[in-house]
């Protein structure tokens, strides 16, 4: 039976299915009076503007909150929550220059502001600046070693780089900080994984799974930590719970194909694999997963049929 998964495969396990995502943490400031306001109802009204901006981003309503935020640098331009705020959204809009502008001008106002200079490490990372972001990540770690989401981009860009023992590290501290954040604890089981110790892993998976039951993407890599493990049936009775939570993930029924392979049901994992490619019909792993079967049975064939 051929081996389906090794732990050097596992880093395509890591950010999977819906990525592992996690934002900036929303300091509170003191809000500036309402004179500057924008037209608003009564209740909009009693707050003040910054708060109205700051609730508009986390509703996710960025037009309303860039036309506030225009309203506060108008009258004035160097307030650094505002410009806080400004750079949030341009990152948000995938325009990492002009958030770098704001956080530097933002910076230079409140050059102690934890979420500022998270937001600048955020946005280095855009720009493909990895280097950068990482010096910022670590002297805001080294400033800040309790803020949970620095340390936990310290831990992937780490991983990034290959150093998946140096990674545990800073996904434990952001775990000391926030002991149920999905983020750290699917990071760190996958650093285990790279490492080998899947026992470990699974143990940290079975928690986050505990925490988060209806989590597709821990179940995505229980599964493949269960097939390192060598135990198959579970391991496909895993990525079938995954694929109940996430039904359009690619790479949960490419992984289900090779499951399927490895347990000697050919023509199941090319349907496993068909309807990956019909969700990504430039999906590689797929394509290749499935010529490979044919590749063999048509060998088989020729050989059967060459037999005297």
């Amino acid at each position: 039976m051929p081996a389906i998964l090794t732990v050097a495969q596992l880093g395509a396990l890591g950010l999977v299915l819906a990525g592992i995502g996690y934002g900036a943490y929303l300091l509170q400031h003191r809000g500036r009076s309402p004179e500057t306001a924008p037209p608003a109802t009564a209740t909009d009204a009693a707050m003040s503007p910054i708060d109205f901006a700051r609730e508009s981003l986390a509703a996710g309503d960025l037009d309303r909150a860039t036309t506030t935020l225009s309203y506060i640098l108008r009258a004035d331009p160097f307030s650094p929550e505002a410009l806080r705020l400004r750079a949030e959204i341009r990152l948000r809009q995938g325009n990492a220059d002009a958030a770098l502008n704001d956080l530097n001008m933002s910076l230079d106002l409140d050059p102690n502001s934890v979420t500022n200079r998270w937001l600048r490490s955020v946005a280095l990372l855009n720009k493909g600046l990895a280097n950068d972001a990482a010096r910022e990540i670590d002297r805001l770690t080294s400033l800040h070693p309790t803020f949970a989401p620095a340390q936990l981009q310290r831990a992937k860009l780490l991983e990034a780089q290959g150093k998946h023992a140096e990674a545990l590290a800073p996904y434990a501290a952001a775990l000391a900080q926030e002991p149920q954040n999905a983020a750290a604890m699917l990071g760190y089981a996958s650093s285990l994984l790279q490492l080998g110790r899947t026992e470990e892993a699974l143990k940290q998976l079975d928690a986050a799974i505990a925490a988060r039951p209806e989590d597709p993407q821990a179940r995505f890599l229980r599964s493949g930590a269960l097939a390192v493990a060598g135990h198959l049936a579970p391991a496909i009775t895993e990525v079938e719970a995954c694929l109940k939570l996430a039904p359009n993930a690619p790479r949960a029924w490419l992984l289900k194909g090779q499951l399927l392979h490895a347990q000697g049901k050919p023509s199941d994992a090319i349907a496993a694999f068909d309807e990956a490619l019909r969700l990504q019909p430039d999906y590689a792993a797929a394509k290749d997963a499935r010529q490979q079967i044919q590749d063999r049975e048509t060998q088989a064939s020729s050989r059967n049929g060459s037999t005297p």
